[in-house]
């Protein structure tokens, strides 16, 4: 029974990471609309990278 709850629970986590990396879609766009920017050169940054980097450091920060 104990190996029926964890696969469950596996299958919840998995949906929820799913979820979870479907709602990053604009975010991952950031890369393709960079070009676009005017101003400077972000050619050489991973704006996927910088957002979810930023993401993290505002959620740590509220955490705290």
């Amino acid at each position: 029974m104990a190996q029926n709850e964890a696969s469950g629970g596996s299958d919840v986590g998995f949906a929820l990471r799913l979820k979870a990396l479907a709602t990053t879609a604009p975010i991952h766009d950031l890369d393709d609309r960079k070009c676009r920017l005017e101003g400077a050169d972000y050619s050489t940054y991973q704006m996927s990278e910088l957002a979810l980097t930023a993401i993290d450091l505002v959620t740590i920060a509220v955490l705290r």
